[in-house]
């Protein structure tokens, strides 16, 4: 789901999961069901690209033309609006279209800045399902907004399609696996061996990790294990964090990095870069 977007062959079901989850959020703010429109294979609706197909707009956030065009294609930078409205406005740039989209439905609506303004059906959706950080305007529509968009849409699938909510709480597992025992692999399958096969770290790399002034050290083994200064070894980066910091949780890509230079560099950069170039 991170990374999910239109492509060559599924701007159908790109289409239909763009339907489902502004048709959602319509009902529950209490607006009309449009879904039999949204779906109409007349297509009275289209996808919309909140970035207009310009490269150069873009640049120096994006690189390259590869990277500019998986970014533009992400579903977090997708809206589905009505075909006429769509094709009149979609060359502009992004601060001038923001006003059209308060016009439409609310997940296009979002993103303008008076859109919570006499909005009591809205704002009482967005704290009901706690999700004022993702369901927010942006001034500048730019990377980070596209990826905070993109957990907006995850979280609005897994409150769509919860199990428990057609099955009840059995759905859900009985405990809560135990992470150090499972590779590390976050939510991308990507692992810290692959980014060192792909040269993006040194073999049994070093990583360094900082908490209020203390600096914490480990080391990646070659089967893919973090060993702690102390000694113990963890099946993934957040287990090794939680255990140094005594938490119950640690983001663990966000916490370790690659000593370069006076603070170093996150994991998640590394894999945030070798995913956009498509090394892993």
């Amino acid at each position: 789901m991170n990374t999910c977007g239109l492509r060559s062959n599924n701007s159908r079901q790109v289409r239909y999961l763009l339907a489902r989850l502004t048709g959602f959020v319509e009902t529950a703010c209490d607006r009309g069901d449009e879904m039999r429109s949204y779906l109409d294979s007349r297509r009275p609706f289209e996808i919309e690209h909140i970035w207009a197909n310009h490269f150069d707009r873009y640049q120096p956030e994006t690189r390259t033309r590869a990277e500019f065009d998986s970014y533009r294609n992400r579903l977090g930078a997708l809206l589905l609006l009505r075909k006429s409205d769509n094709a009149s406005y979609q060359d502009l740039p992004y601060e001038q279209k923001v006003d059209y989209y308060q016009r439409q439905n609310h997940l296009a609506g979002s993103l303008h800045p008076n859109h919570r303004e006499r909005n009591p059906g809205f704002n009482k959706f967005v704290r009901e399902h706690k999700l004022d950080r993702f369901l927010r305007p942006f001034p500048k529509f730019d990377k980070k907004a596209i990826r905070t968009r993109q957990d907006l849409y995850q979280r609005l699938c897994e409150i769509i399609w919860d199990p428990s909510a057609a099955f009840g709480d059995l759905a859900r597992p009985a405990q809560r696996p135990d992470r150090s025992r499972t590779r590390t692999r976050a939510r991308y399958d990507v692992a810290v061996t692959d980014l060192i096969a792909k040269g993006l770290l040194p073999p049994r790399a070093r990583l360094v990790g900082r908490r209020w002034g203390e600096e914490y050290q480990s080391q990646v083994l070659d089967d893919g294990r973090i060993r702690v200064g102390s000694g113990k070894t963890f099946g993934s980066l957040s287990a090794a964090g939680e255990f140094v910091l005594q938490t119950k949780s640690c983001p663990g890509w966000n916490f370790w990095r690659i000593p370069i230079g006076d603070r170093g560099v996150r994991l998640v950069e590394i894999r945030r870069e070798a995913l956009e170039r498509g090394l892993v």
